[in-house]
């Protein structure tokens, strides 16, 4: 009876070790590129008490229409920021993708690290950890069966992020899957699926959700330029780690395929497939790879290559270093970043502080005389100025790759300038351009600064700002 219990604990330790440590490892300060214009809508719907239907903060495609598909989301976490501050918000952010990688892998430690890894890149203080989280409940309960709870998780997922459209391809190839394997179609089969997606209508854009969502998705544009929509790289450790994994759900599909349905195999190769193609959908393969990888790390202990001391000392090897990472170094070396505010946010973030301090104490200076001007900002910076430059009407954020104006597209605008490609200078005066708040290093600096129409006003290590 106590060796009983004291093998429980030993569990419940190491279960709780495993949480910290995927806790700590997605644990992130406000340095998302998107943060910024993320909170000034949560603070528009919140102190408004509208829905925005069109473009706020660019001078650029001022009336362009789009549904904020973040909305619930946006104004979830400007609730806590303000609650509970920046440290908070952090805190909750990282507990929410913890909770969605426990509950992919039945919260085994080991394989929840293993998937935490894929989750490093795309987590932080974003609204993409709740949609991570609404595709792991939608796994799990897949898995369990529960089919008369997706409607309504759908009815809430639609409203918090736009992965929800990725969520109905897992229901509806899960339903023909599971058709297939059974050689029998029941009355769930086909409700349940039509239901979730109805269910994705009671949102308040309605069917114009779905409009905007697809308008989206067909930007090439926006997939051959934005780093999250490429293919993962195999010179780089992420991409590498993602190959190396693939390589081994292969091997263990080969070994192991007893333990395999159809339904599985099929959502594990759609999903798998989908990573390849693209960083963004790399998380959502982890979470439906999470439960094959539990079985997966029981099979490689059993190989015969390891005896049962050698079992017995990686187990404990890899628990001593689980709870280094969750008692030690994780807390150290996350938790300080985690409530960062500032100028220190902005030193971590890489966002220009300082320029943009200059803006607010000499707002003259983005301005000729006698004459209205736009900025022309860096794309990433887009969303922190947004944030700490309410005033300004930015030139483009991370809302904007896929918009558009006729077949014109305001981001291929920006490339048009920012690789000086022919016609750069006349993209300046379509925009009335009349300042710039660029990184200094960029080859669009160099060229303006031997440009007769344009001086520099402000410099320093990060950014440089041009005045015609």
């Amino acid at each position: 009876m106590k060796r009983l219990k004291s093998l429980k604990l030993k569990n419940y330790s190491l279960l709780v070790l495993g949480f910290l440590a995927v806790f700590f490892a997605l644990l992130k300060p406000a340095t998302d590129p998107d943060w910024g214009w993320h909170r000034r809508l949560g603070e528009f719907i919140v102190d408004q008490r509208q829905i925005p239907r069109q473009n706020l903060f660019s001078y650029t495609l001022p009336s362009h229409l789009w549904a904020d598909s973040y909305w619930a989301t946006q104004v979830l976490m400007v609730l806590l920021e303000r609650a509970v501050g920046l440290l908070g918000l952090s805190l909750v952010c990282a507990f929410v993708a913890a909770i969605a990688v426990g509950l992919a892998t039945g919260f085994h430690p080991f394989a929840s690290f293993l998937v935490a890894m894929w989750l490093i890149p795309s987590t932080g203080v974003r609204p993409l950890n709740f949609g991570l989280l609404f595709f792991s409940i939608l796994w799990l309960l897949l898995r369990k069966r529960k089919f008369r709870i997706l409607p309504f998780l759908f009815v809430l997922w639609a409203n918090f992020y736009a992965n929800f459209v990725f969520g109905l391809v897992a229901v509806f190839l899960f339903f023909g899957l599971e058709a297939i394997r059974l050689r029998k179609i029941s009355l769930s089969f086909v409700l349940v699926p039509l239901l979730s997606a109805g269910a994705t209508l009671i949102n308040p854009y309605g069917i114009f959700l779905w409009k905007t969502l697809f308008a989206e998705a067909g930007s090439v544009l926006m997939r051959n330029t934005i780093a999250e929509w490429l293919p993962p790289d195999a010179h780089t450790d992420f991409g590498l780690f993602f190959f190396v994994f693939l390589f081994f759900v292969a091997f263990l599909m080969i070994r192991e395929p007893k333990k395999l349905n159809l339904t599985e195999v099929g959502l594990i190769a759609l999903f798998a497939l989908m990573g390849i193609f693209s960083i963004y959908y790399v998380p959502l393969f982890a979470i439906i790879a999470g439960p094959f990888l539990v079985r997966g790390l029981g099979v490689v202990s059993r190989f015969s290559i390891f005896n049962d001391s050698t079992r017995r000392f990686i187990k404990l090897y890899a628990a001593v270093c689980l709870a280094v990472f969750a008692l030690v170094v994780g807390p150290l070396a996350q938790l300080p970043k985690a409530g960062l505010e500032g100028k220190a946010l902005a030193e971590v973030g890489d966002y220009p502080y300082e320029a943009v301090e200059f803006l607010k104490d000499n707002p003259q200076e983005g301005l000729p005389a006698g004459r209205q001007g736009n900025i022309f900002n860096d794309y990433v910076w887009g969303g922190y100025l947004v944030w700490q430059l309410p005033s300004v009407k930015t030139f483009i954020d991370g809302r904007m790759p896929a918009w558009k104006e006729g077949d014109e597209y305001v981001f291929e605008d920006y490339l048009t300038v920012t690789q000086l490609k022919p016609g750069w200078e006349e993209v300046l005066q379509e925009y009335q351009i009349s300042y710039f708040l660029i990184r200094r290093d960029s080859a669009l600096s160099q060229a303006l600064r031997v440009h007769p129409g344009w001086g520099v006003v402000y410099e320093d290590e990060l950014a440089v700002i041009f005045r015609r």
